[in-house]
């Protein structure tokens, strides 16, 4: 017969103090980067779009990261956005986008 080990001891939890009264939890800071939804004006470069970061990227960084996300678009489009559109064409409300690994 295999030895059988033995449960792990439980953490004793700190008791509230019954002098004090209960504290609410603190929230957590927001961030101060806003994302968007990769559909969300880039069909129209007319309107600026939200920045998650806040380097500067030069002409031809930024070019390449269009002509990038463009591409990536395209791919989801292509591939993907079927298997999730709904009937009418919409997007269902979970989801808010799509993951790359850029």
């Amino acid at each position: 017969s295999l030895p059988v080990p033995m449960p792990r001891k439980r953490r004793p939890q700190p008791c509230p103090h019954p002098d004090k009264p209960p504290q609410p939890p603190v929230p957590r800071p927001r961030s101060k980067l806003t994302e968007s939804t990769p559909f969300d004006n880039f069909l129209d470069p007319s309107v600026p779009r939200p920045v998650l970061g806040t380097k500067e990227h030069t002409g031809e960084e930024a070019k390449m990261r269009k002509l990038k996300r463009g591409a990536t678009l395209r791919w989801f489009k292509e591939t993907q956005a079927q298997k999730v559109m709904q009937d009418d064409g919409a997007f269902p409300s979970w989801l808010h986008g799509m993951i790359s690994r850029r």
